[in-house]
Order: structure tokens, then sequence, then C-alpha cells
């Protein structure tokens, strides 16, 4: 149980471990229930009753902005075009995958690390002529929720 509510259950192995005195063990993944935050308790009860607990901390990751930018809206066939991704979280370096879109259709992508402190510069594969559409859209971690640009900008090659 985590914070009270029911996790998960497993089987019990009794096997005894080949020179151990270990016998008794189980293998559990569980999923945090909705709405369990903050420092609560994870619970483990065995068939024959015995229970321990531990303090576990759950948290929600936090929301995230992800704007972007091209190095130019007006260029030429051939001409190199770099874009800027940054991706803001309140407290926390962003890390994860960033995506470049031109339109819907995904033509670049870049790993932030804590390194990077939420923005990254990268050289766009080569765009043909016509109206590029681009945006940025952010995957998300364990600790920041994803986002994406809220709007594109265009680049115009020629």
């Amino acid at each position: 149980a985590i914070g009270g509510v029911a996790a998960g259950s497993a089987p019990v192995d009794r096997t005894l471990v080949t020179l151990t005195d270990q016998a008794g063990r189980a293998t559990l993944t569980v999923t945090v229930p909705k709405g369990v935050k903050g420092t609560v308790p994870l619970t483990v009860t065995t068939p024959v009753g015995t229970r321990f607990s531990v303090p576990i901390t759950v948290f929600e990751p936090v929301a995230s902005s992800t704007f972007g930018w091209p190095s130019t809206l007006l260029t030429k066939k051939g001409s190199t075009v770099k874009y800027t991704a940054v991706v803001s979280a309140r407290g926390v370096a962003p890390t994860g995958v960033v995506t470049i879109l031109d339109g819907s259709r995904p033509i670049a992508t870049v790993t932030l690390t804590a390194a990077d402190n939420g923005r990254v510069t990268l050289t766009l594969p080569a765009l043909s002529r016509g109206l590029h559409k681009l945006s940025a859209s952010y995957a998300g971690s364990d600790t920041v929720k994803a986002s994406a640009s809220p709007f594109w900008l265009p680049v115009i090659i020629w």
C-alpha cells in the first residue's frame, strides 16, 4: 500500500536460496495511486501478517514552457538554419528530448541535459524551398511535464 491505498500484490517465492538462509522473496512493481502525494508510507504486508513501512516521497512533475526560434526567417536554399529551443520549469533544470517540427512533421531531435540549463541550439537538416512552420516540442521527464511551443515561426527558403 502507498499512503494507505492498495498499490499491488505479488506471489511470494518460498524457495530456499542455496548457501544462504533466505526464503520468502517477492518482486513487485507498483503504480502510485492518483491523489497520493507528499511523504507517505510504503507499507508491505506478507501473507502471514508481517508488516513494515518505509516513508517515500511522491511528487507531481512541475509544469514546463517550451519556446523556439530559427536563426533566420528568410534564406536561400542550401543555407544553414539553426534553431534554438528553450524549456523552462520552476526550480528544475529540464532534461529529456526536444523535437523540432516543421508543421506536424518532426525534422530534428536533441536531448537536453542538466548542463544545458534548458537551452539548446542545433543545426537543422537542409530545408527545401518554400514555407516551413517551425516549432519545438518537449517530451517531458520524470520531474517535468511535457510542453510545446504555443506557436510556430516561419522560415521561407527561396
